[in-house]
């Protein structure tokens, strides 16, 4: 299904994300955190879409969602001294400390990075709507593929695995 009505579009989402928890939740099926989280932020930035219907919290929204990720790596980092992104993927990935302390930063500027150039594409008069919302759905996520691509490359050789 295909349409241009943004609040219609967040209303299906949101209602998705709510049918999913109460299946969930009704059905006792087994579901990491990280996915209930999603679902649950889904829910609330959605629930605030439909209830503003508001242009500008659209075109901030994904803005205020890369500094509040890249402030809780932060905060993460110097309050809790606690390394969110190793504490994330430490049992997928092995690394030295040193190199999740790198990547750690690497995030932390990569969503800081993220938030601004949304900002400049949403908002600098050089992009159309169109544009802004092609930049959201499909260069945003490629831009998230190729930079954890890039650190897979970077980090390749300090990777070690179990049966090594």
């Amino acid at each position: 299904m295909y349409t241009n009505n943004i609040y219609f579009a967040t209303k299906a989402i949101v209602f998705t994300c709510i049918f999913q928890l109460a299946y969930i939740k009704f059905f006792h099926v087994k579901i990491n955190k990280t996915n209930i989280m999603s679902n649950l932020i889904i829910i609330l930035l959605g629930g605030t879409t439909i209830f503003l219907e508001n242009d500008l919290f659209i075109k901030t929204k994904p803005t205020i969602v890369y500094w509040i990720l890249g402030l809780t790596i932060f905060f993460y980092r110097i309050a809790l001294n606690r390394n969110i992104v190793c504490t994330s993927l430490k049992n997928k990935i092995k690394l030295p400390k040193k190199i999740w302390d790198y990547i750690n930063k690497l995030w932390i500027c990569f969503f800081i990075i993220m938030g601004c150039i949304n900002i400049f594409i949403a908002f600098s008069g050089f992009f159309s709507e169109k544009e802004w919302v092609l930049f959201k759905i499909i260069g945003s996520p490629l831009v998230f593929i190729v930079f954890i691509l890039i650190q897979l490359i970077i980090f390749k050789k300090h990777i070690s695995y179990d049966n090594e």
